[in-house]
């Protein structure tokens, strides 16, 4: 049973269960189920983005339910197009910071 998120607030700030992050939209909505997907499959949500030409926390909230995107037909498009793809990116997607 999912717990009371409001419960679990403090003063000024809003703390997200594991067990109420999915249930804010009432269950996982049609973008979360494709990401889920696209992870079982070896994705990850840095990859993710950088193919979308997103930020990585924008997609991080989309899996957890926090954020749905402004046009979620053509986000759930694209999703599916990497969903599709039969190669998985495995290089690394950002470049390593250099120490001054």
């Amino acid at each position: 049973m999912a717990r009371n998120v409001l419960a679990d607030q403090k003063p000024g700030r809003t703390v997200l269960t594991t067990d109420t992050r999915c249930n804010i939209l009432g269950g996982m909505n049609d973008i979360q189920e494709v990401l889920s997907r696209l992870q079982a499959k070896g994705w990850t949500v840095a990859a993710i983005a950088d193919d979308l030409g997103l930020k990585r926390v924008t997609v991080a909230r989309w899996k957890i339910g926090v954020h749905y995107p402004a046009n979620p037909s053509i986000a759930k498009q694209a999703l599916k197009q990497l969903d599709a793809r039969k190669r998985i990116p495995k290089r690394k997607r950002y470049k390593q910071r250099r120490s001054s």
